[in-house]
């Protein structure tokens, strides 16, 4: 864990940028870093990743997310934060308001990485 300024590789959007780069290489992302595939919103911010085990992917994507970060909850424990030293945020609701798939957003105030400052990932059951 990173203790660095934040613009340093040992400060948090270092430890970010690095866990970010670990799920591009199981998730695979799009050539302007976002993970998965547009979602049925017109924002290009709002993603989908098909998957046969929706609540368990989302739950490791968070995991890797967010490692380095400090990790709390919210609202009665159904809301996971890991918020980082540079103001970036990443949370993992296991049930969307919008669709009821699990959903983990992440936040930057900047993008101070190779990946938009901010992205919503829907994980939902592939279509068989």
């Amino acid at each position: 864990m990173g203790s660095g300024s934040g613009t340093e590789p040992s400060g948090s959007a270092g430890a970010l940028a690095r866990n970010l780069g670990r799920l591009q290489m199981e998730f695979g992302t799009t050539p302007s870093g976002y993970f998965g595939t547009k979602g049925k919103s017109n924002s290009n911010q709002v993603r989908a990743i098909a998957s046969d085990a929706p609540t368990d992917h989302a739950t490791r994507f968070f995991s890797v997310a967010s490692d380095g970060g400090e990790t709390g909850s919210a609202r009665n424990g159904s809301v996971l934060i890991a918020r980082f030293k540079n103001g970036a945020t990443i949370t993992h609701r296991a049930t969307s308001g919008s669709d009821g798939s699990p959903v983990v957003e992440i936040r930057m105030p900047s993008s101070q990485t190779r990946f938009p400052a901010y992205q919503k990932i829907h994980f939902t059951r592939r279509s068989t």
